[in-house]
């Protein structure tokens, strides 16, 4: 229900909203990756770099209990978004834990 919330809110361009409702999902199941990689597009859709990294780590490398499909989806469009969308600063690299 917290994705869908989110979603909804991210349609309207309630984007803080949105990102609560994502990070509710995430709490409420915390070995899920779906809420961490809405996460992650809302951020580079905002222009958040550095949150979009850290939920971008978390997406790529948070241990995979059970292989799937999706997964791989969300790893390799995460992937897509670091080489194609986003434009970091030297800075933003320095600050963050992410290497490119």
């Amino acid at each position: 229900i917290e994705t869908t919330l989110g979603d909804g809110y991210k349609g309207l361009k309630e984007y803080k909203k949105a990102e609560n409702s994502y990070l509710n999902a995430s709490y409420m199941v915390p070995n899920r990756f779906f809420p961490h990689y809405l996460l992650a597009k809302l951020y580079a859709e905002t222009g958040q770099n550095l949150k979009f990294l850290e939920q971008a780590d978390i997406v790529l490398n948070k241990q995979i209990k059970v292989h799937s499909k999706a997964i791989s989806q969300m790893q390799n469009e995460i992937h897509l978004i670091i080489k194609k969308e986003i434009k970091l600063d030297s800075s933003s690299v320095k600050q963050s834990n992410y290497e490119l």
